[in-house]
């Protein structure tokens, strides 16, 4: 928000929210609620008062920055120091009653952020955050000869809210006319529910399109629900993401892979006291599943000489299993 607190004082200044030292600083909810009882909507009498003192500030602004661009090259180091004092003393002056308009129309936003909160998508605090700053442009572009501030003040809110939810309200992000769209068949379907009428073809009836634009937009509305894996959620007492609890059914366990890792380490130190020989006449064996007259003549031995080398390999492997635990006996 652009109030400027920390650079100003007086009634709109820093006073307003001076904080104690060891006071929690407050949350934009109770930030928001206490501007709104600081400075309720205007009167009829007192908008009249903030507009004129808007024309008179407006007025003052034009002229000065008029009379700084009329200056030439032969002006006096003087008379330029005065224009720019000039210019800036009306600019301070603008963007004063400027504040004042966006502050005592807040409560305006809030009512706004209220009503959209449950159907947007986006958290009320960011709500009201955006259509502030359609405050802030709607007072930078208000002319009181188009009417009141309030009625242009809400159009900008509005857009900016809108704008903001088009950009980062939803995981898929639709253009700013389609979630016009959406409203209006939301807003539509709900009226034919409770007036027990919910048959496409009457929906199409009510807003006037093809059948063709409205499985489109039903589909658009169902891309809104999708959740993106990087978002945040509540595991006890930590946040985390939607990622880090989602699991891959066809990835084995981490558990798992720690269990087999620690196996296969414990099999090499096994295998680690076989001599060399027994080591490959199990490996052709089981690995390989090589006969044990391939081996024999491999090895150039008898048949009978590997089964029993491979029988006296596996009686010591068995052992030093049961000892370390990873078989029972």
């Amino acid at each position: 928000m652009r109030f400027g607190w920390e650079q100003q004082e007086g009634e709109l200044g820093g006073a307003f929210f001076k904080e104690e030292k060891n006071e929690r600083k407050p949350s934009v909810r109770e930030v928001f609620s206490k501007l709104v009882r600081a400075y309720p909507i205007f009167s009829e009498e007192e908008e009249q008062q903030a507009n004129q003192e808007f024309l008179v500030a407006s007025q003052a602004f034009e002229i000065a920055r008029e009379n700084l661009r009329r200056l030439d090259d032969s002006v006096k180091p003087l008379q330029l120091l005065e224009a720019l004092d000039a210019l800036e003393t009306s600019a301070v002056d603008l963007k004063r009653i400027q504040e004042k308009f966006v502050l005592h129309n807040v409560r305006l936003v809030m009512k706004l952020a209220h009503r959209l909160k449950h159907s947007v998508g986006m958290a009320y605090e960011d709500l009201v955050q955006e259509g502030v700053d359609g405050l802030w442009r709607a007072a930078e572009t208000f002319d009181p000869a188009q009417g009141r501030f309030a009625t242009y003040a809400s159009w900008w809110a509005r857009h900016k809210m809108f704008r903001a939810v088009a950009d980062v309200g939803k995981t898929i992000r639709l253009p700013v006319h389609v979630l016009s769209k959406l409203r209006h068949m939301d807003q539509a379907a709900a009226e034919m529910r409770s007036a027990g009428r919910a048959g496409m073809e009457e929906l199409e009836e009510k807003l006037e399109i093809k059948r063709k634009d409205l499985v489109n937009l039903q589909m658009a509305n169902q891309l809104q629900n999708l959740v993106s894996i990087d978002a945040p959620v509540e595991q006890g007492d930590s946040n985390t993401s939607m990622l880090s609890v989602l699991s891959d059914s066809h990835q084995p366990d981490a558990e798992d892979l720690l269990i087999r890792k620690r196996t296969k380490e414990m099999l090499l130190d096994l295998l680690g006291e076989l001599t060399p020989r027994e080591q490959l006449i199990l490996k052709r064996r089981f690995v390989d599943e090589a006969t044990l007259r391939e081996i024999g003549d491999e090895i150039a031995v008898s048949r009978e000489r590997i089964r029993q080398i491979e029988r006296d390999a596996l009686a010591l492997l068995h052992d030093r299993a049961v000892r370390m635990g990873l078989i029972d006996k």
